[in-house]
């Protein structure tokens, strides 16, 4: 735990993750060398600095979107009925520059669904182009976006 702020980790069943600086992470195997099963490496010059929003990864998600945009949690009530409306048909009508993964934010969206207790979802949108137009219909939308940079 001494050298937790230099180092992030991540939990997947059956495995875990670590990444952090090379010294450590030999530190890290010399430590727990019975658990150790191999090691990936990403170059840090090539990706320059990665700050807590971004996501490196092989695969961006469904195959081609940069940017998983999660909504503010109070976004129904700061927004009005036509720009849910403007953002609905934003999101639908051209899945090469985004999509809603999210049933119960997707249904909300179109009218035809219920305010739930769980509407914090996301959507992907593709680049940094196709983010614009979802500041430009409202500010109050967007809660944080996150970036992913395929290796």
């Amino acid at each position: 735990m001494q050298h937790r702020h230099e180092m992030k980790f991540r939990i997947q069943h059956p495995t875990s993750i670590f990444y952090g600086s090379k010294e450590l992470m030999l530190k890290m195997i010399d430590t727990f060398w019975q658990y150790w099963t191999g090691v990936t490496t990403t170059d840090p010059k090539r990706l320059g600095v990665l700050d807590d929003k971004t996501v490196v990864c092989r695969r961006l998600p469904l195959g081609r979107y940069q940017y998983q945009v999660h909504v503010h949690r109070k976004m129904p009530q700061r927004i009005t009925e036509k720009q849910r409306e403007l953002l609905y048909r934003y999101l639908t009508q051209n899945e090469d520059n985004a999509t809603i993964t999210n049933r119960n934010l997707k249904s909300w969206l179109s009218g035809q669904g219920a305010i739930h207790y769980d509407l914090n979802g996301y959507f992907y949108v593709r680049d940094e182009k196709a983010l614009t137009p979802i500041y430009m219909i409202s500010e109050h939308i967007v809660d944080h976006v996150r970036k992913f940079v395929k290796v």
